[in-house]
């Protein structure tokens, strides 16, 4: 049984933006003032990156994503993605219309997974997500 990763607790409305490490891939997660959360990106899915992933949001108390953004469709961005589907509760998605055309297994389910909890594929314009007061976040 490995112990949790020590992060200090958030405070109110603090925000945190955390690169967490997946080894090859990227993975950041973003924590607003409002307590809302968006995951861009979920590493690679080796079963380390994964661990690591899962192990840090759970070291932050986690349990639910407001957006889960995916940049592109390459393995080290999406590999992970399932596992963080299947342990926490995803509200949003956005993902790039490339994403639904990847013949990679992974991508098929992680697509399947994402249809079947009717959330949203990003589509090929700039979609804005209004967070709190004057902030906004711009995915392109």
């Amino acid at each position: 049984n490995v112990a949790l990763p020590n992060v200090p607790k958030r405070k109110t409305g603090e925000l945190r933006i955390h690169y967490i490490d997946v080894g090859q891939g990227d993975a950041a997660l973003i924590e607003f003032p409002d307590e809302k959360v968006m995951l861009i990106d979920g590493g690679d899915g080796s079963k380390s990156a994964t661990k690591s992933l899962l192990r840090y949001m759970n070291a932050l108390e986690i349990d639910k994503i407001d957006d889960l953004v995916l940049t592109h469709a390459d393995n080290d961005h999406s590999g992970g993605l399932l596992d963080v589907i299947k342990h926490k509760t995803i509200f949003n998605a956005y993902l790039p219309a490339s994403f639904c055309k990847n013949v990679h297994l992974s991508d098929r389910i992680l697509t399947s997974a994402v249809s079947t909890r009717q959330l949203t594929k990003m589509p090929n314009v700039q979609k804005r997500l209004q967070y709190f007061s004057a902030t906004t976040c711009v995915i392109l």
